[in-house]
């Protein structure tokens, strides 16, 4: 083979890697859109709290009511918690998340807790934590899992409903009431 040949042929050839390169990273890209579409229709809308679940015990309305809204990057979280006769907690957070095929983060930027008694009513706009909390997600059986990077906190969303585990132990339970 001459130089010439040869050197057309080693051309050819990388212009074929490359062309399979880019036709295997565009097929990528479009999977995971597409991965990213079902998390999303999985995941996105309005939930209406069904139970919660603290010590052991499960509270359902009226105890505790609650709202949570997560749809084109915003994330709400409305919560009325009555447990205690004695006291009553209404919780408003509001802020933003960020979706991937792979990754799911969120932070609160907005926080309002109102702490009603018989003696005092306190109003609370401390942040719950500073930053984003980042979890890792994962797509199998009609199911989008949602798990801390630490493992401390996990989402589980299946079957228009919503569950919210703490350390393993189910601690809210949703269901959606409306879509995007």
């Amino acid at each position: 083979m001459t130089s010439a040949a040869s050197s057309l042929a080693r051309r050819t050839l990388l212009s074929q890697f490359f062309g399979a390169l880019l036709v295997a990273q565009s097929l990528s890209l479009a999977w995971a859109d597409d991965i990213l579409d079902i998390e999303k229709s999985t995941m996105t809308g309005v939930y209406t709290l069904q139970e919660w679940h603290k010590d052991g015990i499960r509270y359902v309305s009226p105890q505790v009511d609650g709202r949570f809204v997560l749809l084109n990057g915003v994330i709400m979280t409305i919560l009325y918690n009555r447990m205690q006769p004695s006291s009553q907690v209404n919780t408003v957070l509001v802020g933003k998340y960020v979706l991937s095929a792979d990754k799911f983060s969120y932070g609160y930027d907005e926080v309002s807790v109102v702490t009603e008694s018989a003696d005092a009513t306190t109003v609370s706009h401390k942040p719950l934590w500073e930053g984003m909390r980042s979890f890792t997600v994962s797509a199998a059986d009609d199911a989008v899992r949602l798990r801390e990077e630490n493992g401390t906190r996990e989402f589980v969303f299946a079957n228009e409903e919503l569950n919210y585990f703490e350390k393993g132990t189910l601690l809210r339970k949703w269901h959606r009431t409306a879509d995007k």
